[in-house]
Formats: C-alpha cells, structure tokens, sequence
C-alpha cells in the first residue's frame, strides 16, 4: 500500500508528519484504519473542522480531514466518503410534546423499539492538505495514498 515510484517502506519512515480531525473522527474511523506498519511518525491531533483548515493554511499541520464545505480551494484534497453521525435517544428521556419529528431506522423492534434516532444530514469528508507539502518533501505523495486508501469509506 505505501510504496510508491521505488520507494521503500524504510525511506518512507523517515517522513514525519501530522493529521488533524475532529474527535469523534478519530477515534471511531482514523485510529482504527491506521495500518500497522505505518510508514511515518504521525502525530494525531484533535481539532474541529475550521481550526484544521486554518492550521492546514498556516502550514502548524500537514494535513487533515474536515467536510468537504470547510475546505477551500487553495487546499488540495481527495475524497473520502460520506458520513452520518446518529444519536440514539431513549424515548423516556425525550420531552412530552415533540418539537421535530425523528428519524426511524429499520432496526430490529426487539433492541430499539423504545429508541428513536436523531440523524445529522449525510455529509461528504475529504483527506486535505496543502500543495507546499508535496514541494517539500517529495516523498510524500506515496504517503498521502496510502493514507487515503486506509480511510476511505468502503
């Protein structure tokens, strides 16, 4: 997965680098994927999306994950995937008299027929970062594909 133009795994070793995203993020989807023989020291940082972008422009991070509609332009960025964040409410928890109606998914009744789903809107992701990276330091564009084909939603 990380080699890339010749390069070996022990060149790519040497590359050290930082990826921000926000919490949730990375403890449900980024730190799970990470391979095993990650080819770099990577440092992970907790952050929400514009305080990602804004360090990905200031060049304080290399490159992170944000919404597709928080990264501007002057950022380079692959696509990741979409994503739904849900919030299981017990039904005696919830107020009385319903202010918004709530989301059903087709779970089975014996598990949550006492639970209702508060669903965000779908949202796209993308691995972003910034072209200056690529300029200096050459060898990590074979890093950036094999961290993109880790966390890609399949």
């Amino acid at each position: 997965m990380f080699e890339r133009g010749g390069l070996s795994l022990d060149r790519l070793r040497s590359i050290t680098a930082s990826l921000g995203a926000g919490d949730s993020l990375l403890h449900a989807w980024i730190i799970p994927r990470l391979p095993h023989e990650l080819p770099a020291c990577l440092t992970l940082a907790s952050m929400h999306g514009a305080e990602v972008v804004a360090r990905l422009l200031d060049a304080r991070l290399d490159f992170g994950i944000a919404r597709s509609t928080e990264v501007p332009d002057t950022l380079r960025t692959r696509r990741l995937g979409t994503i739904t964040f849900a919030l299981y409410v017990p039904r005696r928890l919830r107020p009385r008299r319903r202010t918004q109606t709530l989301a059903r998914h087709d779970l089975p009744a014996s598990k949550f027929d006492e639970v209702d789903l508060l669903a965000t809107p779908a949202r796209n992701v993308v691995f972003a970062w910034h072209g200056r990276i690529e300029r200096q330091r050459p060898r990590v564009a074979a890093l950036i594909d094999g961290l993109v084909a880790a966390f890609a939603l399949r």
